[in-house]
């Protein structure tokens, strides 16, 4: 669980520098902390990381894109006791 951990903590470092080099809406795979391959939908890029690293490998495929912020609506019902 640390290495993709390590992983994600790698991408977010990276996310802007991909987004400013063009790549926003597509996928990476990321792996050791680097970039491996840029793809241009999430399948590929989790073939290209089976492929590589297979079943047993810690890899991560994330969109290249800003991250959400996460929102709470109250329209949702969220109850209090």
């Amino acid at each position: 669980m640390e290495k993709i951990r390590a992983e994600q903590h790698a991408f977010n470092k990276l996310r802007d520098r991909l987004i400013q080099d063009g790549q926003g809406g597509r996928f990476v795979l990321v792996s050791d902390g680097a970039v491996v391959q840029i793809f241009d939908d999430a399948g590929a890029a989790h073939a290209a990381g089976f492929s590589r690293f297979g079943s047993e490998g810690v890899f991560l495929v994330a969109p290249i894109e800003q991250p959400r912020p996460i929102t709470t609506s109250w329209s949702l019902g969220v109850m209090f006791s």
